[in-house]
């Protein structure tokens, strides 16, 4: 995705479910719906896709009227208003295609090309794919601190809840783990961490429940 090398200055912070909205509004495009429900890697690159060519489109656009429209008070609105459309993809592609780990590099640089802290996030993610969690951790809260929350981002969720069961913050780390589950029903992974938890704090109904549903998950994957 080419990003423009400076984009407009812009309220910017944590997506939310009402956020993504917005985007789209301004956009006039649906990308993530769905993903405002829950987390799907197909349609996530899907969406992404259609991003960087309607992204790529309104760099067309923004040089057709720096050719073409002469200096002045309406040129520079629909410069404003175009950078602003991409600005906004540029956040949400930050956001959404971070949701897997794989993607985590080319956010990063999509976020540098912007003022936008969720940098702290992506990199906090990058510390843990690299196995420093102590590293991932202060990022990762650092940005907490500010925002409170993780929102709809399913892998933040998990990978914090995870690193709070190895901190032993027992009663923390199921909040985030069940916003993961939540977020992505089917991952496996999240449900046996979010089992562990229960075991941890001897909740039987809670354990039978968990249980239940892993057994039909590790079915599914046969």
């Amino acid at each position: 995705m080419g990003m423009l090398d400076k984009l407009i200055e812009w309220y910017h912070t944590y997506y939310t479910k009402k956020q993504i909205l917005i985007m789209e509004t301004i956009v006039n495009t649906n990308y993530f719906r769905d993903e405002c429900i829950f987390f799907d890697n197909g349609r996530v690159a899907s969406g992404l896709k259609q991003m960087e060519k309607d992204f790529n489109i309104i760099s067309s656009e923004l040089n057709h009227i720096k050719e073409t429209l002469p200096e002045g008070t309406e040129r520079d609105k629909k410069t404003q208003e175009l950078l602003l459309k991409q600005y906004e993809m540029t956040k949400v592609a930050c956001f959404q295609g971070s949701q897997n780990i794989k993607n985590i590099d080319n956010c990063i640089t999509w976020a540098l090309n912007i003022k936008y802290d969720f940098i702290d996030c992506l990199y906090g993610l990058k510390s843990f794919a690299q196995n420093d969690k102590a590293a991932a951790f202060d990022k990762l809260n650092n940005y907490l601190v500010k925002h409170k929350a993780f929102g709809d981002h399913f892998l933040l969720n998990r990978v914090y809840g995870e690193l709070l069961i190895e901190r032993g913050n027992i009663m923390e780390s199921m909040k985030y783990m069940q916003n993961a589950v939540m977020l992505c029903p089917d991952d496996l992974y999240s449900h046996e961490k979010l089992l562990h938890i229960y075991q941890l704090l001897n909740d039987i109904e809670a354990i039978t429940t968990e249980e239940r549903i892993i057994e039909v998950l590790r079915y599914n994957e046969c």
